[in-house]
């Protein structure tokens, strides 16, 4: 593994374990970093990931860079917060969606419904941990007031 793809997930993951913190401290220099080396991956579509090293990993990579953005609480990432949140409900299982690997169409009784998967695509099946860091970074929003205007 290049060293590049291990800064980027150690970053990243850093930074979303300072939810331990009440107010993590926006001024340390690792997280200033840190926090500027994220944000250089941000998409015009809402999304937040490399491109050439999490690929298949797109949705999973920005429910953890929101996790990550909104525990910082750098006022000026509101806005990127927001369109990634509409991003990742946008991929979110919906009544009548289907992937790769459910050939059928999702219903509201299904254990699937509201479901993320990990890439963007939609060719794998919704998993626990990549749906549970969106639930945290919907968490993590919330404490700084930051909604997103979606429905299932």
């Amino acid at each position: 593994m290049e060293k590049r793809s291990i800064d980027h997930r150690f970053r990243l993951l850093g930074l979303a374990e300072l939810a331990d913190y009440p107010k993590p401290p926006i001024k340390n220099d690792v997280i200033a970093k840190s926090r500027a080396y994220v944000l250089k991956f941000v998409h015009p579509n809402g999304a937040i990931h490399s491109p050439s090293q999490n690929q298949g990993k797109e949705n999973l990579c920005t429910a953890v860079a929101v996790c990550a953005l909104a525990k910082v609480g750098d006022p000026k990432d509101a806005e990127i917060i927001a369109k990634a949140l509409t991003y990742l409900a946008d991929q979110q299982l919906k009544k009548g969606s289907s992937t790769k690997l459910i050939p059928f169409p999702v219903t509201p009784e299904s254990p699937l419904f509201g479901g993320l998967c990990k890439d963007a695509r939609a060719e794998h099946t919704p998993d626990i941990y990549t749906t549970l860091w969106l639930l945290k970074a919907l968490d993590a929003a919330s404490e700084r007031n930051i909604a997103v205007a979606a429905t299932l």
